[in-house]
């Protein structure tokens, strides 16, 4: 079957969304720990161990019950204390590794976990309402997500679903001039 063809007898109205997960604190606690296990395999792509203990505190931060906003701040003192905060900042904002072999990586390992032959990559652009000039990219252009011209930032995102679960697998972020930049270029 063709390309065009299958997208025509493709049912999208059966299409639906994943259920939420809601997780206890139990839960995510244990989630944790198995994090601290798979986050083994990303050792490599850090240049000391200062980074991988940033990196899996930074991680470990955003899976925490917290307030809405997971800031580098927010995330050090519910990981580390105070004492971490400028060190997971710095992490964050300063330090660099290799986030393109760390991405290939990543799509190994979803093959590995979530590969089905029914599986289906999604390809979403998004935009982001963004006010003054502290964010890459923020320009007066049309912004979906609020249905009008604004300042804000658009993205491409991809993605993998099957029926073992979904995840993330990349994102650029796009100027209006059409040059590129990935969102973590470290």
């Amino acid at each position: 079957m063709e390309l065009a063809q299958a997208v025509k007898q493709y049912k999208y109205s059966e299409l639906t969304s994943p259920e939420p997960i809601n997780l206890s604190e139990e839960q995510l606690n244990d989630l944790v720990k198995e994090l601290k296990e798979y986050y083994e395999i990303y050792h490599p792509y850090f240049k000391n161990g200062a980074q991988i203990e940033n990196g899996y505190n930074y991680l470990a931060g955003l899976l925490k019950p917290m307030s809405e906003r997971k800031s580098g701040e927010n995330i050090a003192l519910a990981t580390v204390g105070s004492g971490g905060v400028r060190q997971i900042q710095t992490f964050v904002g300063q330090s660099r590794w290799g986030s393109e072999a760390m991405l290939g990586e990543h799509c190994v390992q979803t093959g590995k976990s979530l590969g089905d032959n029914n599986g289906v990559l999604i390809v979403d652009g998004s935009d982001f309402p963004k006010q003054g000039d502290d964010s890459v990219g923020v320009k007066r252009q049309w912004c979906g997500q609020l249905g009008k011209r604004a300042n804000c930032q658009a993205g491409v995102f991809t993605g993998y679903s099957s029926r073992h679960g979904y995840t993330l697998l990349d994102r650029r972020l796009y100027t209006q001039h059409g040059h590129k930049l990935s969102f973590f270029e470290k």
